[in-house]
């Protein structure tokens, strides 16, 4: 993908993020070559995604962990599985998940201005 963006650009402002977040879907010459302002993990938790190490390559590319979303935001299940640490803003997760808490919204309009928030 990377040495096809000259012909098909890949710079985007919103990115979903590769393997839900996982530490093999991404890496820095990707993140660096879509450059997103935004990254939303389509998360499943009891896979323990997104990853520590994947999140904080997203940090190390400048996005702050406040335009990191996820949409298993607290499932009550942040157990580490398959060798990664699930990633939390805060640090936990709350024992309650209520019903809609992790609804992602994205709205693009005509005029290319955006946004990225939980619904």
């Amino acid at each position: 993908m990377i040495e096809n963006s000259p012909a098909i650009p890949i710079d985007s402002d919103i990115l979903i993020a590769p393997h839900h977040g996982a530490d093999n879907g991404s890496s820095m010459a990707f993140i660096n070559a879509v450059s997103p302002t935004w990254v939303v993990f389509s998360a499943g938790h009891r896979f323990g995604h997104p990853c520590d190490v994947t999140v904080d390559r997203y940090l190390a590319a400048g996005i702050p962990a406040t335009r990191m979303l996820r949409t298993d935001r607290g499932d009550g299940e942040g157990e580490p599985a398959r060798g990664c640490e699930e990633w939390d803003p805060n640090g936990n997760f709350p024992a309650h998940d209520p019903v809609g808490d992790d609804d992602v919204e994205i709205v693009i309009w005509s005029d290319g201005t955006f946004i990225a928030r939980y619904r």
